[in-house]
């Protein structure tokens, strides 16, 4: 029995016609009937109501579980929230108002609270291929973290040294879902889920109304020509992240910094003598006066 099918036995159970249960749980009639025709999946708040007013457990209406209130400290379970969909234009055909696909799958916990996937290095292959996939998205570590707004969030392993100082190699970056073009603010960092070449985390500039592309530049201070610039297509992306939170195991010594700064200084000193001495020969020949 699908999700869809558990539905409408809930809605048997209660008596109550389809008009009356959709709006009991906050739908319109016509939505509801969707459902229960299995050409609509039901959303995480849907199944949080049905849950709620039916006094039914998560693991009974997402899989087919137990049918009783469960101990809110057991695993994860896994909700399928949505089909691929095909990007559409608006009708004026703005290229920045493309819709990008929806996190197909999330997981939640018992109360119906969103967790964070979190994926690793290891793990950015297999995401590609399987972003959409129930079975590998099940493999997927997840926990939660206080203090976020609401929104669907994922977790990526930082790879490479490309965002170097702002972000660390191995360092874990935390994104928001951002569902529309329009949404990305220029030179924020953001996690893109390319078609071909992976997870980026990368600072972006969105010029798809102006050029149609996105631009993705490295904050790496060092051998930054050995990362340029990004250009993206937009149909290449799969799905869009928000940075909204970056940290790691690794405490960098504040000796680091200040080496820097004192060599910056030492540079700067070194430079002014230079000028000074090329003042006071260009004054001494009368060039200068």
């Amino acid at each position: 029995m699908s999700i869809n099918e558990r539905i409408k036995a809930i809605r048997i159970e209660s008596g109550k016609s389809q008009e009356d249960f959709a709006l009991s749980i906050g739908l319109k009639r016509g939505n509801y009937a969707q459902i229960e025709l299995g050409k609509q999946k039901p959303t995480l708040e849907t199944i949080t109501t049905i849950v709620r007013i039916y006094n039914k457990s998560y693991g009974y209406v997402i899989e087919g579980g137990n049918d009783i209130i469960e101990d809110s400290s057991a695993r994860s379970l896994t909700v399928i929230v949505g089909e691929k969909n095909t990007p559409k234009t608006t009708p004026n055909n703005t290229p920045n108002e493309v819709r990008i696909l929806t996190p197909q799958i999330i997981t939640v916990d018992r109360e119906g609270n969103e967790n964070i996937l979190w994926v690793p290095v290891r793990a950015r292959a297999g995401y590609l291929l399987g972003f959409g996939d129930r079975e590998f998205i099940q493999t997927l570590p997840s926990f939660s973290l206080p203090g976020l707004p609401d929104g669907t969030y994922r977790a990526f392993e930082v790879d490479g040294d490309s965002m170097f100082p702002t972000i660390k190699h191995r360092e874990m970056v935390i994104g928001q879902f951002i569902e529309k073009f329009d949404y990305i603010r220029d030179d924020r960092v953001y996690i893109i889920v390319h078609k071909t070449e992976g997870v980026l985390i990368k600072r972006v500039l969105n010029r798809i109304d102006k050029h149609g592309l996105l631009i993705l530049k490295s904050d790496a201070l060092d051998n930054r020509n050995l990362y340029p610039n990004i250009s993206v297509n937009p149909e290449d992306v799969q799905e869009i992240w928000y940075a909204v939170w970056h940290g790691g195991f690794d405490f960098t010594s504040p000796s680091d910094s200040w080496r820097r700064i004192n060599n910056h200084e030492a540079d700067i000193t070194v430079l002014q003598n230079t000028v000074d001495v090329l003042t006071e020969a260009l004054r001494n020949s009368g060039i200068l006066k």
